[in-house]
């Protein structure tokens, strides 16, 4: 499948870079068999001089008011199916209409249940995520070279236009941001990082550009 992506480019030495740089599967690696998702943006990256993939580090406050939203979730979906295994059976009427369908008439219960497993995983991945939060101890990193020498693009628009108030290190021009005009077919690379960002494995990524 084609993706659309964006162009951050410089007014004034012509230079441009692509907001695919941060597509991918990127992971940490917390524990044994255990992973949870790298948070990334694009930013700029003093080492490489380009705009590069970097980590954006959540705080362990913001993990744990996820947490707890998730588990009240949870307990809202174990009370709707609750609810849903105690009604009486469905009239005549409502069962014609879902044989008409070719709907069984526990399909709330199915969705519900698939609901309730997803957010399962999704307490399990917070959990993790807390974990690797506390064991954190560097600031955010380029994920391509491991700086800690990063700067937010700020792509705040100053004009309405696309023009942003990032100046771009070492020339001074402004930074832009405009859609390409063409899309890409990516097959993501995937990316293992340690719990304080440093590379552990990375499977390259294949990149085609369609036509127009």
């Amino acid at each position: 499948m084609s993706m659309p992506y964006r162009i951050f480019g410089c007014d004034q030495c012509g230079k441009s870079w692509p907001s695919y740089v941060t597509w991918g599967i990127f992971h940490y690696k917390v524990g044994p068999g255990r992973h949870i998702g790298v948070d990334r943006c694009a930013a700029w990256c003093l080492k490489c001089n380009s705009v590069q993939p970097v980590e954006v580090l959540p705080t362990e406050d913001h993990l744990q008011r996820k947490l707890q939203l998730a588990k009240l979730e949870l307990a809202s979906l174990a009370e709707l199916e609750r609810r849903e295994k105690a009604r009486p059976p469905r009239s005549t009427l409502v069962e014609k209409l879902y044989g008409r369908f070719k709907i069984k008439p526990d399909v709330f219960v199915v969705h519900a249940n698939s609901a309730y497993t997803a957010k399962e995983r999704e307490i399990a991945e917070l959990n993790a995520a807390i974990d690797w939060r506390r064991m954190r101890t560097s600031e955010p990193k380029c994920l391509s070279c491991g700086s800690t020498r990063v700067m937010g693009l700020n792509l705040t628009s100053a004009d309405g236009n696309g023009q942003t108030v990032f100046s771009h290190p070492g020339c001074g021009g402004s930074f832009f941001e405009t859609p390409s005009t063409d899309r890409i077919a990516l097959n993501r690379s995937r990316r293992v990082y340690s719990v304080d960002g440093d590379l552990l494995t990375e499977e390259p990524e294949q990149r085609r550009q369609l036509s127009r």
